[in-house]
């Protein structure tokens, strides 16, 4: 948690097999990054993160790219509305290797281009 929250840690992979935890492993460290660095309530642990499945994102990556962009936007206008900025923004795809390669590769692009924003 004090790498993501000084900035060295930008991006995050959990694997393992089916059933080994890597979700709640991931809620968990949310949860904690989102409680030990985010001062008040006027931005929530809800607002600061994004959730799909690779399901989801299989589907249509087209929509997923939107709704992530929709999301940020979303974002932004709390973080102008309550002058805070949140330590923590996230965005958590649950089984992005059902997810095809192109698919993969633009999830990927879409991180990277958040990393150089400073999402």
């Amino acid at each position: 948690i004090s790498l993501a929250a000084d900035g060295r840690l930008r991006n995050v992979c959990v694997h393992g097999p089916s059933g080994s935890g890597k979700s709640a492993i991931a809620d968990v460290f949310v949860r904690e990054f989102y409680t030990n660095n985010v001062e008040d309530g006027r931005i929530t642990m809800k607002d600061c993160v994004y959730r799909t499945t690779g399901e989801k994102v299989s589907q249509s990556v087209r929509k997923f790219v939107k709704a992530v962009e929709h999301w940020k936007k979303r974002l932004d206008h709390q973080v102008k509305k309550h002058q805070v900025q949140p330590a923590l923004k996230c965005v958590l795809v649950d089984c992005l290797d059902q997810v095809p390669s192109h698919g993969q590769q633009t999830v990927r692009q879409l991180i990277e281009a958040m990393d150089s924003e400073g999402v």
